[in-house]
């Protein structure tokens, strides 16, 4: 009897640690979901101030890729940005940054870390309206009209870098 009891208390401890083992494996699982969009790193929306068409949206993350998606966003302004940002994606790429793409992108984003971000809310009708989010903090320009070069060089550098061509034409 005795060999009885020590055997179930031996299988209930075997149990109980491949319960706890499996619960650790699934919240790791649900952890590294989360983290998908905590790894972003950058967020950068370029769009008409005229129409909801012809808009891109640029995302870098932590392991170094850069995703564009061109397409027709939800709202004619944008202050912030949510999981519903386009109401069609017309084109969608992704590639991975080099080490010297990377070098180039940190040194313009400490260039930019020394500001507490901008907001120019005079944006001319028929213009490019830029909004990065970085570091928790929101940047908006007109991209034809600012003259903030922390900013400029930052948002030329990420159109640049785009596997999109972004197309940033003028309507007359």
């Amino acid at each position: 009897m005795r060999n009885i009891i020590i055997v179930i208390s031996i299988g209930l401890v075997f149990l109980s640690a491949l319960f706890l083992i499996s619960a650790c494996l699934g919240t790791r699982e649900e952890n590294d979901n989360e983290n998908v969009d905590k790894d972003l790193i950058i967020r950068l929306a370029i769009f008409p101030t005229g129409t909801t068409h012809e808009s891109y949206l640029i995302e870098i993350d932590g392991r170094n890729l850069i995703r564009t998606q061109l397409g027709i966003r939800n709202e004619i302004m944008v202050s912030h940005f949510n999981n519903e940002f386009f109401s069609e994606v017309l084109n969608k790429e992704e590639r991975t940054l080099d080490e010297g793409e990377l070098y180039v992108l940190s040194s313009l984003f400490k260039n930019l870390e020394i500001t507490n971000g901008i907001m120019e809310l005079d944006i001319a009708d028929g213009s490019w309206e830029v909004v990065l989010q970085y570091n928790g903090i929101i940047y908006a320009m007109d991209y034809w009209v600012s003259d903030f070069e922390p900013l400029r060089r930052l948002v030329d550098e990420i159109i640049r870098l785009s596997p999109i061509p972004i197309e940033l034409h003028s309507w007359s």
